[in-house]
């Protein structure tokens, strides 16, 4: 109803007021947090000249024989259930055009409040609007997607408006664009797959141990195994791009280096501040 249009408009525009106030805020408690930490010791792992200025894929050095025995046990079994994968999935694309086998019906709001609630996007929520608790906003800045010519678009700003309470999406649009739910369950899952995944693995090149040596081998190998199943996934996965495409799996247009672009966002973008997720 139009009561209920003029009731959502107001809360949207609520919303946005508060994620201006909140940015500000976030920002000024984070420059007051890192200050306070870096002040403190000259030999602190948070002192600013020993900081990163961004995250990384790929700069944990390793040996040759390391390097050899990663492709041997982590990169010829990866690639051996790529191929599995492949193979599936061409058999249940088959199967789907063929009528044999259906989707499993779903609910696009449903799933999108599920990513922005119960996984990693959910650093991204800053407000919730005053009156109604239920109402929660979650903003995704410089937000890159990947047009059908195979181009990348960065788009100021991805919005999109949650009620917790029944974990549904109500409202989203991607630089003032209304969108349907569908569309927006599309980039809340490639921003899950591709901006977002990065930062985890690029976090973890700073949780490993390589020169434990033989005080700890299972730390040893297990940080060698993230640190080059790392590199595989980020400067190896570009090249499998032709043969998906000669399998039918992605268009002609699809261009390794737009989705390295994406993954550079993301990479580039850290992690913000998240205090009001808790």
């Amino acid at each position: 109803s139009l009561s209920n249009q003029s009731t959502e408009s107001k809360l949207l525009q609520q919303l946005r007021r508060e994620r201006k106030a909140s940015e500000k805020s976030i920002l000024k408690r984070s420059s007051t947090s890192m200050s306070e930490f870096t002040s403190s010791s000259d030999e602190c792992s948070l002192d600013s000249d020993k900081n990163a200025d961004e995250l990384d894929m790929n700069h944990v050095y390793v040996s040759f024989r390391q390097y050899l025995w990663a492709v041997l046990f982590v990169g010829l079994p990866a690639l051996l259930l790529w191929v599995k994968g492949i193979v599936l999935l061409s058999l249940r694309g088959f199967l789907h055009k063929s009528g044999w086998i259906n989707p499993k019906p779903f609910d696009p709001a449903c799933i999108v409040a599920k990513l922005c609630l119960e996984g990693t996007m959910v650093i991204h929520y800053l407000a919730r609007d005053n009156d109604s608790k239920d109402i929660a906003g979650f903003y995704f800045p410089n937000f890159p997607i990947i047009k059908s010519d195979g181009d990348v678009y960065v788009a100021d700003l991805l919005e999109v408006i949650i009620n917790v309470s029944e974990k549904k999406m109500v409202h989203a649009c991607l630089d003032n664009r209304q969108l349907e739910p569908s569309e927006a369950l599309t980039l809340c899952w490639f921003n899950t797959i591709a901006m977002n995944h990065v930062k985890i693995h690029a976090l973890a090149n700073w949780g490993v141990n390589l020169d434990a040596g033989e005080d700890n081998p299972f730390l040893v190998r297990n940080s060698l195994v993230s640190v080059m199943y790392n590199h595989f996934g980020y400067s190896s996965f570009m090249t499998f791009f032709d043969m998906w495409k000669k399998c039918a799996l992605i268009d002609e247009d699809w261009e390794p280096s737009s989705l390295k672009y994406a993954f550079d966002v993301g990479i580039k973008e850290n992690i913000q501040a998240h205090p009001d997720v808790g």
